[in-house]
């Protein structure tokens, strides 16, 4: 049984989006030294990167979680997202370390990026997200053990629900814990199921092929808008976090 999995969470209405997604993978990440997954309902291309797990007819996310971890051997298991682009080269042997110090602690979760932020810090590496934190449970970049993940599902939720909702029920677990740090530098190319046009741009760029995406463009005034919102909202949790209220 290998430490950990990586689990690409998507459907088979994204599945224009694998290849442009496997090609940031092999740019930036090609020396990952463990398994990685994609979640399929019935879609599946031959492919040197990903290995699809097909999950069948859209019921939840959840569902399609829980049918995934059946058929994952792996002690940990890593979410990423279909829409998370590297914006350069990540640093595999410091993602090696920290999930040996997860693997070592037998810690229950290991959030890889360093927001929503925590004042718990226990050295320059990682912070204890305490129970009652907001989002506990988040998922981009977040390892958990996965005899954990499984009592944290609820069959019939979504993804946005169990952000909320399972963060909630991780309350009962103590070993959460998150980076101080971030490791994961990526572009965001979906918001709201639509294509980011700055993002598109910037992955063009890198030299990834995008023209057989079949999927809608935003519109540059309500991405500018979304960008300044993201702006503003980091800047003020910042500020929220300094203050000692979040």
């Amino acid at each position: 049984m290998k430490d950990l999995s990586i689990l690409v969470s998507t459907y088979d209405g994204n599945s224009s989006i694998w290849k442009p997604l496997e090609k940031s993978f092999n740019l930036y990440w090609n020396n990952c030294n463990f398994p990685l997954y994609i979640t399929s309902n019935f879609k599946e291309y031959e492919s040197k990167t990903f290995n699809f797990l097909k999950v069948g007819d859209e019921i939840s996310w959840s569902d399609n979680i829980l049918k995934c971890l059946n058929q994952i051997d792996s002690k940990y298991v890593m979410f990423c997202f279909d829409d998370c682009f590297w914006k350069k080269e990540i640093d595999n042997d410091l993602f090696n370390s920290l999930v040996q110090d997860c693997v070592d602690r037998n810690w229950e979760y290991l959030r890889l990026h360093p927001t929503p932020r925590s004042k718990n810090i226990i050295d320059e590496k990682f912070s204890r997200i305490e129970p009652g934190s907001k989002y506990r449970a988040s998922l981009a970049f977040a390892i958990f053990r996965k005899d954990v993940l499984i009592k944290l599902l609820q069959k019939e939720e979504t993804a946005w629900d169990f952000e909320k909702k399972g963060s909630v029920r991780s309350d009962k677990f103590n070993s959460f814990y998150q980076i101080n740090f971030e490791l994961f530098p990526y572009y965001n190319l979906l918001i709201k199921s639509e294509l980011e046009p700055f993002a598109m741009q910037r992955i063009l760029k890198q030299g990834i092929d995008l023209s057989d995406l079949d999927l809608k463009i935003m519109k540059k005034i309500p991405a500018i808008k979304f960008f300044i919102y993201k702006k503003i909202y980091n800047f003020l949790s910042l500020i929220r976090y300094k203050a000692g209220l979040s």
